[in-house]
């Protein structure tokens, strides 16, 4: 996914066909489009540690799980700067619990 993203023009939509990806994805530089093509039950985001998705100004994220991310902030999703559009993700299981666990 992080490679598809990171080849994307500004704008452009990234589509994420089912299945569970141990990636942490960054969205910053340009205003991207991450969506699954069947959801959050089926689209899954499993984090290596640290922050799942960071996503920077007018993106979007949408259908997916997001899980087992670690850090202080944003554990499972941190936002910089603005227009940001989350919907229909499902956020669980992230450890955003003070000391040890910093990205």
């Amino acid at each position: 996914i992080q490679a598809a993203l990171d080849s994307a023009l500004n704008s452009d939509t990234v589509w994420v066909h089912p299945g569970t990806y141990i990636e942490n994805i960054v969205i910053n530089g340009r205003s991207l489009n991450l969506k699954s093509t069947e959801g959050a039950k089926k689209t899954i985001l499993f984090g290596q540690g640290g922050r799942v998705v960071e996503m920077g100004p007018n993106s979007h994220l949408e259908g997916f799980t997001i899980r087992n991310g670690r850090a202080r902030v944003g554990a499972g999703v941190k936002v910089n700067g603005e227009g940001h559009t989350i919907k229909a993700n499902i956020i669980e299981y992230n450890d955003q619990s003070p000391g040890g666990h910093g990205a």
